[in-house]
């Protein structure tokens, strides 16, 4: 007849936790941004941004525009997820933040402040026909999402 495992003392428990600890903050004092991931995910904002600005105006490739920038942000939102895994050896996946639904909000609040402006500041100047200004509204995606990613990351390096 086998025995039960012995439970570990207290002692023993803290020890293991401690080290668990230990093993976190040194993986997360490794994280860091890899070279070049904010002008892709920029990049995939701002045309996500002008697609539907495109898509919203009287031309007649609108609604090809937008889904071709539909296709552009999930292929930069691709090769961002890999980018980030390459450099840290961790997975990107999901909104995920610093645990638990308050991170989610917090990602999906800076995805909202950086797009929505952007968005509409684009779809107006392209229903107004100025379409140059439109563009360079949408570029302003690709320093915003900069900002977006720096304060993310370092505040997740913060709560560690």
């Amino acid at each position: 007849m086998e025995s039960a495992p012995s439970t570990p003392s207290p002692a023993d428990a803290a020890e293991d936790l401690a080290a668990a600890a230990a093993v976190r903050d040194a993986f997360v004092a490794r994280l860091a941004m890899p070279r070049g991931y904010s002008l892709v995910t920029g990049s995939g904002n701002a045309a996500l941004a002008y697609g539907i600005a495109l898509g919203n105006s009287t031309w007649r490739f609108g609604t090809v525009a937008f889904v071709l920038a539909l296709a552009v942000q999930v292929a930069a939102l691709a090769s961002a997820t890999r980018m980030f895994r390459a450099r840290n050896g961790a997975s990107v996946t999901g909104v995920s933040g610093f645990g638990g639904p308050r991170s989610t909000r917090v990602v999906v609040g800076l995805f909202i402040v950086v797009l929505v402006p952007c968005i509409v500041g684009a779809t107006w100047s392209m229903v107004a026909g100025f379409p140059v200004l439109s563009a360079l509204v949408a570029l302003c995606a690709l320093p915003a999402t900069a900002v977006a990613d720096r304060w993310w990351m370092a505040r997740y390096l913060d709560r560690r």
